[in-house]
């Protein structure tokens, strides 16, 4: 809001000012008093010089008269006398102050005098920002002063402009040539904070699996990263990624101040296996692995689960590995017929035994070509019983058994398989 103008009546005493509405001492309505006698000085506010325009001016001719000097008393300088009817007029100090003295005598008063007080060199101050004074933290806003003689910030600068980082209030003194000072408006910079971004993904993945990264802290985002990845949501997945997506992401977010702020992780693409099937009589093997499943004919075999698989009837078989880090791989397909299919396509039990000589673990595979009743044991050489595996009916079809000897001393052992139509024995040696 606007301040109101000050008034002055002619009366006794200093005023500092730089602006106001100067009356004899019957204010804008009354006249003046009969046998006054007062001296009034005003000085600017500011160090310029001050001027007073009367725009009306009425006393008794040659008996009221207002004397003016150019000064902070009636010692100063006299710049003019006046009385009687003035048109427009005004006086204006060489210093920074002008005194009035007015002294009436008995005989009769009039409406006296209208004047406006002013400081006509100041200068007028302002700050002009280099841009918004909402700034964010670790950046900075330039205030500059409107041209002058000298500056003085509030902050002790003493430039025509000032960077500004932190927040607070800031004012600037200027100067003139003439001397004449003038004080800003205050200008209020805010600081805000930067947002507070947090990322992270399903790193590690797999070859051929998708890969998720997410960040929050913003209302809007900026992913890059390997391989010219680029993307501006704020969730944003890859799908059947390579090892050329392995590497750093980078993400920055932006707030509603419009305030941004970055982060970055590391993502591992795993490498998945490469399996490869060795083929030997009717036995296949796959490449070293961690886990394995046996596929005839696109479809998973039942138990069909360890490094070794002996194929009991043809077809397109193939396996699928699992490595340390727990990615998988489906090998090429191989076409097998077994020896055991006979010229009238008739099956036989096949029986294996891996490895010969074994330290801790054997794997017993087998295909049983019908439905019958199942002994499967390990007996030491004086003819006993040391471990029982299979007692049970069992459907035609493969099985695949994975042994713990580890118990076992080292020696000869012999693996019995009994059946309904029949028997198979295997020496084996642990070392």
């Amino acid at each position: 809001s606007t301040m109101p103008t000050p008034t002055f009546n002619m009366g006794d005493g200093v005023r500092v000012v730089c602006s106001g509405n100067f009356y004899d001492s019957g204010g804008p309505s009354a006249n003046y008093s009969n046998n006054e006698n007062k001296t009034m000085t005003f000085i600017s506010n500011n160090g310029c010089g001050i001027r007073v325009d009367f725009t009306a001016f009425q006393t008794e001719n040659n008996n009221d008269l207002l004397k003016v000097y150019d000064g902070i008393n009636t010692s100063a300088p006299l710049l003019g006398t006046y009385s009687g009817t003035q048109s427009s007029f005004f006086v204006q100090s060489n210093g920074n102050a002008l005194t009035f003295s007015f002294i009436s005598n008995s005989s009769v008063s009039y409406s006296g005098w209208s004047a406006s007080i002013s400081c006509p060199n100041t200068p007028v101050a302002d700050i002009t920002p280099s841009g918004n004074v909402f700034i964010c933290e670790g950046s900075s806003v330039t205030l500059t002063a409107s041209n002058a003689h000298t500056y003085q910030w509030n902050t002790g600068d003493s430039t025509q402009s000032i960077i500004v980082i932190n927040p607070g209030i800031y004012i600037v003194t200027i100067t003139n040539s003439l001397g004449c000072s003038a004080v800003s408006m205050p200008v209020n910079v805010f600081v805000n904070s930067l947002p507070t971004v947090t990322i992270s993904s399903n790193s590690p993945v797999c070859e051929g699996d998708t890969l998720v990264l997410s960040a929050t802290g913003g209302v809007s985002y900026f992913w890059n990263g390997p391989y010219n990845f680029s993307s501006v949501l704020q969730n944003p997945s890859i799908v059947n990624v390579n090892h050329n997506y392995s590497g750093t992401y980078f993400v920055t977010v932006t707030d509603n101040n419009g305030c941004s702020n970055s982060d970055s992780l590391n993502v591992l693409i795993l490498l998945n296996p490469i399996p490869t099937i060795t083929q030997n009589g009717d036995t296949l093997i796959s490449s070293q692995a961690l886990a394995y499943q046996w596929f005839l004919n696109g479809q998973p075999i039942s138990e069909a689960n360890s490094q070794w698989y002996v194929v009991s009837q043809s077809g397109y078989y193939s396996v699928l590995v699992t490595n340390t880090t727990g990615c998988t791989n489906t090998s090429n397909s191989i076409y097998v017929t077994p020896s055991n299919i006979d010229d009238n396509g008739k099956s036989e039990l096949i029986f294996t035994v891996k490895p010969i000589p074994f330290v801790d673990y054997i794997n017993i595979s087998y295909y049983l070509p019908t439905n019958e009743y199942v002994e499967l044991a390990i007996y030491n050489v004086l003819g006993k019983k040391v471990y029982s595996i299979v007692e049970k009916y069992q459907i035609s079809g493969n099985y695949n058994y994975s042994v713990d000897c580890s118990q076992l001393s080292k020696g000869i052992y012999l693996v019995k398989f009994n059946s309904t139509t029949d028997e198979k024995k295997i020496k084996i040696m642990k070392k």
